[in-house]
């Protein structure tokens, strides 16, 4: 079987705004979580989640503070490793989150710099790097036109979003959808 080479762009500004808002309203997080409030939101069985081989999973984020905040997130993001699962030998073995941190004024507004990265990442991948498929983690409705353009490209698309907050057309525009709500919290007991 050849090998796919895949990607994964994860806009952690969206998913740990929506985590937190689904939080807020009553859900209760699965144990296996990994979050820092604001900046970083993580479950290790995403590997789970697409049986093809990752060469990067890149983690992108802003916060507030100093060089030394900066760098010590970055370092926690890299130090989180992704492994392909579902029994799938991965050819690129265990791979680190990439870190792209980025500095912002206030802790409640999201940077641009997240999304306007994710997508120039997204176009090198499928320009020039003979990337086939590209997982973009992520419920912002800003992201369908990239989608369209990754497809028009001839890649595959495969997105994973928390239901809150989810632009409906990245539901049925990408080659495949992923919610990512069952993976992070537990079961809502039946009434």
């Amino acid at each position: 079987m050849a090998l796919v080479k895949s990607a994964m762009l994860v806009d952690g500004e969206n998913l740990v705004f929506r985590y937190q808002a689904m939080v807020s309203e009553g859900k209760v997080p699965k144990k296996s979580v990994i979050h820092q409030k604001d900046v970083l939101v993580w479950d290790r069985q995403i590997q789970n989640l697409w049986n093809t081989d990752f060469y990067r999973v890149s983690y992108y984020t802003s916060c507030v503070g100093d060089t030394d905040a900066l760098e010590t997130l970055r370092k926690k993001i890299s130090d989180i490793n992704f492994n392909v699962g579902n029994g799938h030998r991965s050819y690129y073995g265990k791979i680190d989150l990439t870190p792209h941190v980025y500095k912002k004024a206030k802790a409640s507004t999201k940077s641009r710099l997240v999304d306007i990265n994710i997508c120039i990442d997204a176009m090198r991948y499928a320009c020039s790097t003979g990337t086939e498929v590209v997982t973009i983690l992520s419920g912002d409705g800003d992201f369908g036109e990239l989608v369209r353009e990754l497809q028009r490209q001839g890649r595959k698309v495969c997105v994973g979003a928390f239901s809150s907050g989810l632009a409906q057309e990245l539901i049925y525009l990408p080659d495949s959808f992923v919610s990512l709500d069952e993976l992070f919290f537990e079961d809502s007991p039946v009434a």
